[in-house]
């Protein structure tokens, strides 16, 4: 009997003792180190890695990069060095231009990192956690680097608009 009710006191004690952990979409900048002799470059060369699936995310995220970007006139070109993947969709998706670095100020390689696909709190709203790493090059050596945890519902492009601004942000201030 001594058994059972010890069981049933340390069972209970696990299920109360669980906070509901709050969760609010968003941006936010984990790690940011640029050194003070930093200028502003007037090209910027962007290098995606990770995997092939998220050829997507990418494209949508160049797109809001390049339209931001523009907008301070700053050149801005993309290049895709993303895994092979199984689904052929995603690999007729990545573009084949490789441009050179050595052709812009500076190159900025970015990736995702720790991604976590939560579970669904509500029917059709899913939430994920990421981060993406930066590392922005002049002449081979870096000096931006960063890391940005993403919080978003449904699918992960909901944020690249914050994340373009964040990254512009970090560059030019």
């Amino acid at each position: 009997m001594n058994k059972i009710l010890l069981i049933l006191l340390m069972s209970s004690t696990v299920f109360y003792s669980q906070k509901k952990e709050h969760f609010k979409s968003g941006t936010e900048v984990l790690k940011f180190k640029k050194l003070s002799s930093f200028k502003i470059p007037k090209s910027i060369l962007f290098e995606f890695s990770g995997d092939t699936h998220l050829i997507y995310y990418y494209l949508d995220l160049s797109k809001k990069i390049e339209k931001r970007f523009n907008k301070e006139e700053i050149k801005v070109e993309f290049n895709y060095n993303l895994t092979e993947g199984t689904y052929d969709e995603d690999l007729k998706k990545i573009p084949k231009k490789i441009s050179n670095p050595k052709n812009y100020d500076a190159f900025c390689k970015m990736q995702i990192k720790s991604f976590k696909n939560l579970k669904r709190n509500k029917i059709g709203e899913m939430k994920q956690v990421y981060d993406l790493e930066l590392n922005l090059l002049e002449n081979e050596k870096t000096v931006l680097k960063a890391t940005l945890n993403i919080k978003t519902y449904n699918t992960i492009l909901t944020k690249n608009n914050r994340v373009s601004k964040d990254l512009l942000k970090m560059i030019t201030n």
